[in-house]
């Protein structure tokens, strides 16, 4: 597999109308999961997992039916070696062509009758890198690993893959998997060193050194007590809901997402759907994604070579459409509540979807408890779709609905307005604008600049 970044060019989300579409395939996959009719649900998540191949909502819900019809069996339909061997070059032909929406597509294929298959999940994984799908790529990669723990090369591909996501106490283990199978292996060695290095550095203070002299060794074992009863409660009891939910609070507030998400998993399995585990979910794989940003992000400013750069802007892209597709579905949960709104408009907005934010901040104006945040937002994306007159307006309308209510949202507002119309040319409205900016912090962001070229260009008048 190789380290370099995606040869994809930039993620891309689906239409709004597919994405609803997949939706309601996903939502009734779910319900025929939950009744035991795996043969039809993996009908619609197959749908899915091909309409929208960089969701890992769906093929996770996938892979999960998939594991339960075949009773987590480790290697599928008894005949998949032979049905699918022509699946399997087809697989193959896709990726030696770069064909990588084709290799995802036959693959979901492939994995109907086996979704353990090693040269399969292998080439899934691979093609999910070249398109940027980081957390499917591990996705596949987990799957394999789960019927094959000690293949060297697997661990190897999906140590890599865990460091790009900054889970390093994973990578670790994958990598100490390498150790035990190959104890000279120099490229298992290095990487655990940096690994345990960049963990240390990664958690800042909060992290410690554990000496591994067995003598020196402690065991805080009151530390250990809530989880440790919170786990033999579930063992006790598995349908009591709420303890699933009370440990991955518990690991959440730990920074172990990893063990977070798979107890709200296990608890989505045993309550059958419940949107609860669905919601909980939904914030891990948030907090993964800025995870993600933050590491991607660090290592671009301490290194700052063009790949980095470019890792960190994908990363980025990748982030938020992981964050749009959440928010959406929140929507379609609750049309009604604005948070969920905004916040899939201001998604909308950084994914270059400005006609389609535009749309939304104009409904939260109308219905919005707070309209002159969402009319700043309006005014950004109406300056990036060149409507520079209309943005004007809104940024110096949002500064009168805010002057109140939202002291920095105020002269955040004037600011936009101010500097706008500096780059119109617009020299009265100008200063009007930034006088008013100036009255109320006169060192905000770089008005003092602005205001010596606004002199520059009321002299040249």
């Amino acid at each position: 597999m190789s380290d370099n970044v995606s040869d994809s060019g930039p993620i891309s989300m689906p239409a709004p109308g597919l994405y609803l579409r997949l939706q309601k395939l996903s939502e009734h996959g779910a319900r025929k999961a939950a009744a035991g009719d795996f043969e039809y649900a993996i009908e619609m998540f197959q749908q899915c997992v091909q309409g929208d191949p960089s969701n890992l909502g769906y093929l996770q819900s996938y892979l999960d039916v998939l594991r339960k019809k075949y009773n987590n069996n480790k290697r599928g339909d008894k005949m998949a070696g032979l049905k699918g061997s022509g699946l399997r070059s087809q697989v193959r032909k896709a990726l030696a062509k770069k064909d990588w929406n084709s290799a995802l597509t036959t693959g979901a294929e492939m994995l109907k009758l086996n979704p353990w298959d090693l040269p399969t999940l292998q080439a899934m994984a691979e093609a999910c890198e070249r398109l940027g799908y980081d957390e499917c790529q591990l996705a596949y990669l987990r799957n394999a690993i789960d019927a094959n723990p000690k293949d060297v090369e697997l661990n190897r591909q999906c140590a890599k893959a865990l460091t790009k996501r900054g889970l390093f106490d994973q990578a670790i283990t994958c990598w100490h998997r390498v150790e035990q199978a190959k104890p000279y292996d120099e490229e298992a060695g290095k990487a655990i060193g940096d690994l345990s290095i960049e963990r240390t550095v990664n958690k800042g203070n909060a992290a410690q050194v554990i000496k591994k002299d067995a003598n020196e060794r402690k065991t805080v074992e009151v530390s250990l007590t809530p989880e440790q009863t919170l786990q033999q409660a579930i063992l006790k009891n598995p349908a009591d809901l709420d303890k699933y939910l009370e440990l991955a609070r518990l690991y959440q507030a730990s920074d172990k997402l990893d063990r977070a998400e798979t107890t709200l998993e296990k608890g989505l399995a045993a309550s059958g759907g419940d949107l609860r585990f669905r919601e909980a979910l939904e914030e891990i794989h948030l907090a993964y994604a800025q995870r993600r940003v933050a590491v991607a992000e660090r290592r671009a400013k301490e290194s700052p070579t063009p790949e980095n750069r470019e890792i960190y802007k994908k990363v980025k892209a990748e982030s938020n459409l992981k964050e749009l597709d959440i928010y959406r579905a929140r929507v379609e949960r609750y049309p009604r509540q604005e948070q969920p709104r905004f916040a899939m408009a201001v998604r909308l907005k950084k994914a270059g979807s400005y006609a389609e934010a535009s749309a939304v901040f104009q409904e939260l104006m109308a219905h919005s408890q707070h309209p002159g945040l969402a009319q700043i937002e309006l005014g950004e994306c109406q300056q990036h779709l060149k409507q520079y007159q209309p943005a004007l307006e809104s940024f110096y309308h949002a500064s009168k609905a805010l002057a109140d209510s939202h002291p920095e949202g105020y002269k955040f507002a004037l600011y936009r307005a101010g500097t706008l119309a500096l780059g119109m040319k617009n020299v009265a409205v100008a200063e009007k604008i930034l006088h008013r900016l100036a009255e109320r912090d006169p060192q905000y962001r770089d008005l003092p600049d602005l205001l010596d070229k606004l002199a520059a260009l009321r002299h040249k008048g």
